[in-house]
């Protein structure tokens, strides 16, 4: 998977990697330079298709209203990006 970065002020669109080298796609909230929450995270399942999960009501908590537009756009360009379409 390549890697994927997309920030905004304190929320980010990112690729990590696990310890046993998988790797996925999440939406994190940085609170400072060093901690950040996970807001939604990407799975993409062995047919390829991939689903967005939200973290409770974290989205609703931590993205400000006036940068809903814009992180609802960077999610699905993600999501085509992952099922490798070019919408």
């Amino acid at each position: 998977m390549d890697n994927l970065n997309w920030k905004k002020g304190d929320l980010e669109v990112r690729t990590v990697t696990r310890f046993d080298g998988s790797s996925h796609v999440e939406l994190v909230k940085w609170e400072g330079q060093s901690v950040c929450i996970t807001i939604a995270y990407f799975i993409k399942d062995s047919d390829g298709n991939v689903t967005l999960r939200f973290v409770g009501n974290r989205p609703f908590k931590e993205i400000a209203e006036i940068d809903v537009n814009d992180v609802w756009k960077e999610l699905w360009l993600t999501c085509m990006l992952l099922e490798g379409k070019d919408e």
